[in-house]
């Protein structure tokens, strides 16, 4: 297998879809540098910042899959999973937060990448996203309650893909 060069994936998205939180839409920010493995793979690391309930810093692998193409745009397929670490502290109306935590992410999209002028590619894709985040809070009755929260989500996101 031929190491081709490296890629900067850059790219904007939103997390839609109803969960047990009161955000209907979640706004994300992702980089994602690549070297590419001949004409069909690349594998990276992806990290960026999330807005869930607290700002999230994602951190972990990411592998594309690029279906053959004659204008070299086309079709992809991504994944990726890690952990994302808190960047600010969660705060309760109602309760006292001892400790705000990250936790496991996992990402899995279908995309489109249209060629631009020189090498540069627009990049589109649609697909699934999985977070686990949390705190401790302190509890009346229990000291200390700690609360987990699972999103599902449906993602879209719009970048740039610099080769």
């Amino acid at each position: 297998m031929k190491i081709r060069k490296n890629i900067l994936f850059t790219s904007f998205g939103q997390f839609i879809g109803s969960s047990a939180d009161e955000k209907g839409s979640i706004s994300s920010f992702r980089i994602a540098p690549a070297l590419r493995l001949g004409d069909h793979w690349a594998v990276g690391l992806t990290t960026g910042v999330e807005w869930f309930d607290v700002p999230l810093l994602p951190v972990g692998p990411d592998i594309k899959y690029f279906f053959p193409s004659k204008d070299n745009g086309g079709f992809f397929l991504q994944g990726a999973l890690g952990h994302s670490f808190p960047l600010e502290d969660a705060s309760l109306e109602y309760a006292e937060v001892l400790e705000t935590k990250g936790g496991f992410f996992t990402q899995y999209h279908l995309g489109y990448l249209i060629p631009l002028k020189g090498k540069n590619k627009l990049l589109f894709s649609v697909g699934y996203h999985y977070q686990v985040s949390g705190h401790v809070q302190e509890h009346w009755i229990y000291r200390e309650l700690e609360r987990k929260i699972k999103y599902n989500r449906f993602s879209v996101r719009i970048g740039v893909a610099i080769f």
